[in-house]
């Protein structure tokens, strides 16, 4: 069964290097035919590498421990559920998952751009059966192919040279290292191929913009597709940031979901410049405008994703997130250099021929809005990489060790992110073209009056810190707004919005008026924090199959009431490795979070106690964002 693994990987790889030679031959002979000899065998890699993927997964299931990724990652007690885990826990695995979902990206990319080219030679807004097979040619697809399968030679040649996941051990282990504890959670077998599908579906905007550089020109039903892979893309990388954060909030015990970590920082970029492009895509499909722009920022937001795993990969910057140094890294340098420089020598090459329409914007208008919101997401996504690549250019020129802490990254995101929230709420007044004043008088006067009630109200309920009485504010506006719109092509957006705007309310909220405490406290002894107090009963521990525990008991009461009973834990493993379990209460209007940070005997233990107010809202917010109907609405718009 190895063997056919490897040899699923070796065809794979030959597979990819056919459809790269005969794209080629392709664009030179303008030749349909060879286009779709292409087109096959992406087909046929794509077969494969499902083949290679199952494999791997089958393997796993077995606790084949012959195989060295097997044994890294499994272990026989290891719950089946988690052998979802281990298929991506590795370098291996998730550098084969993250192929795979490029391939089957790119086939059904192929698919659809074939479907529209078949419409537009045959003037059909439907394919009969009899023409889905009808060889077609266009030069923008050709390069697209071609560059589509220049980036899968590259990641099947480092999968069969340096990061093979079907090695055989010849003296295999009686048992497998079993799967990181931290990563023994639900969480883990959805987000990180959650995470990787954003990654992956950014590489068919990449290759069409190639493919419309190459051509001199983006057709309209081009672009139609280029925009609904952003949005794909956009949507899968949003959950998956999602998901990381509320795992890191439950999972690694420090009492926060966001800590602007080198590797989070490294996946929020390219959503931010996926934002942007989701915008400005809307004003060139509906004027013209932006294509440089946008050619620009469909190759950029790949490359970024590029970059995000070689900050994972290589161990320049520490992370929890973060793999073991791997040369792998080098090897994602090198392609992010070749085709960096490649795209910018094509672009200059064809950038007289994207010279957008000279057309009159005025300030009031939706056009001017769309714009400048693209402007200051990208603002942002070069704040955030500027800090988190300043450390390594620090390390390079004078050898210190400069660390950038979070208070910097506090101080670009808050102004930015609050002139964002206000631009989103104004530019839903807004019309296309051009605003009448006395047109828009009215809907702007309620709108802020409804705002200035509503911040009237938080502040008699107790809402009095500045950054948190603005940003519900702004929430506010941008809720009003939607009610107020008038234009129906903007609702399929209402929900991106209004969940953007509840997630920032609750970031701003619970970081303002967060309380936390370390307290050392003796059996029976109580701290009050915030309004609740908290009691330590006892100290306990006990001993499973799998890792011995130490807990402790917290009842938390309010007005002499009790609310919750909460057990934090230490759980400490064979390996010596030791996680935390915190204990949680959650409710709509906070979260009570205790963390055991250690204890001097049975009798007194030290604790770190955090009242989080209206944290909930982010996770609601964030689910908002990214409502399945809304997506399906804007592919339908």
């Amino acid at each position: 069964m190895t063997h056919l693994a490897s040899f699923s990987l070796f065809f794979a790889l030959a597979c990819a290097m056919y459809a790269l030679i005969a794209g080629g031959v392709a664009l030179v002979m303008r030749s349909s035919r060879w286009l779709t000899s292409a087109t096959r065998a992406l087909q046929a890699l794509a077969g494969l590498l499902t083949l290679a993927m199952l494999l791997l997964l089958f393997l796993l299931l077995l606790r084949d421990f012959r195989v060295e990724y097997v044994a890294a990652y499994s272990s026989l007690n290891l719950p089946p559920i988690y052998v979802l885990s281990a298929l991506w826990a590795g370098q291996e695995g998730s550098l084969l998952f993250w192929g795979w979902s490029m391939t089957i990206c790119s086939v059904l990319f192929v698919w659809s751009a074939r479907r529209e080219a078949i419409k537009e030679r045959f003037g059909l807004r439907r394919v009969p059966r009899l023409l889905r097979s009808f060889p077609v040619y266009a030069d923008e697809l050709a390069v697209a192919e071609i560059v589509l399968a220049a980036v899968l030679t590259g990641f099947l040649l480092l999968l069969v040279t340096h990061s093979h996941p079907f090695r055989v051990l010849f003296a295999p282990p009686n048992d497998g290292n079993g799967l990181n504890p931290l990563l023994q959670t639900p969480y883990m077998v959805v987000h990180p191929p959650i995470l990787f599908l954003g990654y992956a579906g950014f590489v068919v905007p990449f290759a069409m913009a190639f493919g419309a550089l190459w051509a001199g020109t983006i057709r309209p039903a081009w672009l139609n597709i280029m925009r609904r892979w952003v949005l794909f893309s956009w949507y899968f990388l949003g959950i998956g940031i999602l998901l990381g954060a509320h795992w890191a909030y439950l999972e690694l015990g420090w009492g926060g979901y966001w800590g602007w970590d080198p590797v989070e920082n490294s996946s929020l970029i390219p959503w931010l410049t996926a934002t942007a492009l989701l915008h400005t895509l809307i004003l060139q499909q509906r004027n013209g405008s932006l294509p440089r722009w946008n050619l620009f920022l469909s190759i950029v937001t790949f490359l970024l994703c590029v970059f995000a795993t070689f900050i994972t990969r290589s161990g320049v910057l520490q992370s929890v997130h973060a793999y073991a140094e791997s040369p792998v890294g080098v090897y994602f340098l090198l392609f992010l250099t070749i085709a960096s420089v490649v795209t910018l020598a094509l672009f200059l090459a064809r950038r007289r021929q994207f010279r957008p329409p000279t057309l009159p914007i005025t300030f009031l208008s939706k056009e001017y809005s769309l714009q400048l919101t693209g402007q200051l997401l990208m603002g942002f996504a070069f704040a955030v990489l500027y800090g988190t690549l300043y450390p390594i250019f620090a390390q390079l020129l004078s050898g210190k060790n400069i660390v950038i802490s979070a208070d910097f990254f506090n101080r670009v995101s808050i102004p930015l992110g609050l002139a964002i929230l206000a631009l989103i709420g104004v530019c839903q007044l807004l019309p296309w073209k051009q605003a009448a004043v006395k047109m828009l008088r009215g809907r702007v006067f309620l709108a802020f009056a409804i705002v200035g009630i509503a911040m009237a109200a938080f502040a008699f309920f107790g809402i009095h810190a500045w950054l948190a009485l603005l940003t519900s504010g702004l929430a506010v506006l941008v809720g009003a707004t939607i009610l107020l719109q008038k234009h129906s092509s903007q609702r399929p957006f209402a929900i991106f919005h209004l969940g953007i705007a509840v997630l920032c309310a609750g970031i701003a909220v619970s970081s303002s008026y967060k309380i936390e405490q370390q307290a050392t406290l003796k059996q029976g002894e109580s701290i009050m924090v915030g309004a609740y107090r908290f009691e330590f009963v006892e100290l306990m521990d006990q001993q499973t199959t799998e890792y011995g525990t130490v807990s402790a008991r917290i009842t938390v009461y309010n007005n002499n009431k009790i609310v919750a009973t909460l057990w934090p834990e230490k759980r400490f493993y064979s390996d010596t490795q030791i996680t935390t379990e915190i204990g949680l209460k959650t409710s709509l209007l906070r979260d009570l979070y205790v963390i055991l940070d250690g204890w001097e005997n049975e009798r007194e233990a030290t604790f770190t106690i955090i009242v989080y107010p209206a944290i909930l809202l982010i996770w609601f917010g964030g689910l908002a964002m990214f409502t399945a109907g809304m997506v399906w609405k804007c592919f339908k718009a």
